[in-house]
């Protein structure tokens, strides 16, 4: 029992910002680097001479945000790989540069673990590593990449549904997940339910609230015209439309 506990420990800690030198990489391989000082990661497929398939969105800051919003901005094509962030959408094939380039800065490549202990999912960063196990072979991972390329079908791209990390998991493994977005999904799933279930609540609220309401104004005004002279009927004996009609008078 110990030395299986020291085994988790051991396989956990490898996990640890363990960095790889580019040199290293061999086609196949899930990597992912580091965007916006370390809050989230890329994740994409090597495929080797240097490049990497990835997913990235399928829209453009203009196509979402108010052009007020969003800042002017020329930003010349990659000389090496010819990829240019503002035209390059969905499924794309860059060098390693852009595919790890946040802004002007070039983050470091990590591997991307299959298999880990559930306790390395609990020492790393979400994004980083998953359960699963990988259940095809470099070439059929980068023939999977490929064929996604060609065809730009892996859907429109979404943040916590259907993200990078989803596509490079699925060329791995045939299942789309997200470590890294599993739990926001989740909370987001609860919200629209605990959303739907309050306002089916208050559909229902209301409607018998003008039913109790209307029954409410019914009994009054049969108490009130019995008390009058000129319109003297017995009580729960008001017709509709006379109900309607003084009902009107009452809004008017």
């Amino acid at each position: 029992m110990m030395n299986k506990i020291k085994k988790e420990i051991e396989d956990g800690m490898k996990l640890i910002w363990k960095k790889v030198d580019p040199k290293d990489l061999k086609p196949g391989d899930h990597i992912y680097a580091y965007k916006r000082y370390g809050s989230y990661s890329h994740h994409g497929i090597y495929v080797g001479g240097g490049y990497v398939i990835h997913f990235t969105r399928t829209e453009s800051k203009e196509a979402i945000l108010p052009h007020s919003w969003v800042k002017p901005e020329t930003v010349p094509a990659c000389p090496e790989c010819g990829y240019q962030r503002k035209t390059g959408c969905g499924v794309i094939k860059t060098c390693l540069d852009c595919f790890r380039r946040d802004r002007k800065m070039l983050h470091s490549i990590h591997y991307f673990m299959y298999g880990a202990p559930r306790l390395g999912l609990l020492l790393k960063n979400p994004g980083t590593c998953s359960t699963l196990s990988r259940a095809r072979s470099p070439e059929q991972v980068v023939e999977a990449a490929y064929e996604l390329l060609r065809s730009n079908g892996f859907g429109e791209y979404d943040l916590t549904g259907n993200n990078c990390e989803h596509f490079a998991t699925y060329c791995q493994t045939g299942v789309r997940a997200s470590v890294q977005t599993a739990f926001y999904d989740a909370c987001l799933m609860k919200y629209r339910e605990l959303r739907n279930r309050s306002s089916s609540l208050e559909c229902r609220r209301q409607s018998n609230g003008s039913k109790y309401g209307r029954k409410r104004k019914r009994r009054f005004l049969t108490c009130a015209l019995s008390g009058c002279p000129r319109l003297s009927v017995k009580p729960g004996k008001v017709s509709n439309s006379l109900f309607v009609k003084i009902e009107g008078i009452f809004r008017s």
